[in-house]
């Protein structure tokens, strides 16, 4: 099983996973989520999460996908630099239909999890007509 970890700015991540395992009704081991606040260091952040990486290595975790909120903000920019772990890939752009997507395939190699997460978040993207002529 592939671990998750989120990076997203303040609770969005923990408000994610909260979302997805009330839709799922389950929870979800080796998924966790990291915020990130303006007063905290990026650097004390890196630490966490790389700890956090190392614990499920530890429990047997090979593989570890990461999460993160906006591209080139603080949160993608951690987890652009634990991409340089073994065997952890990190994508940006997270939403929940992305994130079921990956809870839901997470059985699979990362390199094909990933593939399913970025399916799974182009998918979740879709025009709600309206009939009552509303533009």
């Amino acid at each position: 099983m592939v671990g998750l970890l989120i990076i997203t700015h303040d609770q969005i991540g923990t408000a994610m996973i909260d979302a997805a395992q009330h839709i799922l009704a389950s929870t979800q081991p080796m998924l966790t989520s990291i915020s990130v606040c303006g007063e905290q260091s990026p650097d004390d952040i890196f630490t966490q999460a790389q700890q956090q990486i190392t614990t499920w290595n530890n429990q047997g975790c090979k593989e570890v996908l990461i999460l993160s909120d906006l591209f080139g903000a603080t949160p993608s920019n951690i987890a652009h630099r634990l991409t340089a772990l073994p065997n952890a890939k990190a994508i940006a752009g997270l939403s929940l239909p992305m994130l079921l997507k990956v809870i839901t395939y997470r059985h699979l190699p990362l390199v094909a999890l990933i593939e399913k997460a970025q399916l799974g978040a182009a998918a979740g993207i879709i025009l709600i007509n309206t009939e009552h002529g509303e533009d």
